[in-house]
């Protein structure tokens, strides 16, 4: 949560009704700030212990890390390791899970465009311009902005068939709350001459399946 204060003064000096918009500016950002608590599970998850069995997320031993930059034989291979997941304590029980969502920083995003939707290979590195394209649509491209480094590149199944981060909201308020003190004989108003904006937004996740 936060809170904004607003001054009779800057009130007055409001010529621009910059204050108008700070509702909308604390409802965007806490929408970013959530986006950004998911995302970061998969940017922290070479780090970051899954606390099911004490792993980071991505782990050798996990069968879901590779350090190959994004290419067209590095994405198959990718594939193929997800294909090859098997069912918890179960290791003939393949899954046969596909990826259904790409995640790329902003850099990846044309190549990432490229594998997704391009009918041939072309300005893919290490292919010609005849071979038809394996990857063509069989996943949707999110792009996170805000990671930096080109090699972070990942590859999630579908939810429904296996979750991999679980979020839950608190009473299950899954938008934010935002409480405006204006009343002029309580408060800040009547102690300070100020308006105050507080934004709630109260949730939690964890990592449930690393596969």
């Amino acid at each position: 949560g936060g809170l904004e204060t607003i001054t009779l003064e800057m009130i007055a000096n409001d010529d621009v009704g910059a204050i108008r918009r700070i509702p909308g500016r604390l409802a965007l950002n806490s929408k970013i700030t959530l986006y950004q608590y998911v995302m970061n599970f998969l940017v922290n998850g070479f780090s970051t212990n899954c606390t099911y069995d004490s792993v980071y997320l991505f782990h050798a031993s996990h069968g879901n890390l590779a350090t190959t930059a994004l290419t067209d034989t590095s994405l198959n291979t990718a594939k193929v390791a997800m294909m090859a997941q098997t069912a918890y304590d179960n290791a003939i029980g393949f899954l046969g899970i596909r990826p259904k969502y790409m995640v790329v920083p902003a850099a990846l995003e044309k190549t990432a465009w490229t594998l997704r939707n391009s009918e041939v290979l072309t300005g893919i590195s290490g292919n010609n311009a005849t071979e038809p394209n394996y990857h063509r649509n069989t996943f949707d491209v999110i792009v996170a902005p805000y990671f930096t480094d080109q090699n972070d590149w990942f590859l999630i199944a579908d939810p429904k068939m296996v979750p991999t981060i679980e979020l839950g909201f608190f009473q299950g308020n899954e938008q934010p709350e935002l409480f405006t003190q204006d009343m002029p004989n309580v408060g800040s108003v009547f102690d300070s001459d100020q308006i105050k904006y507080k934004l709630r937004h109260i949730y939690g996740a964890t990592v449930i399946d690393h596969r």
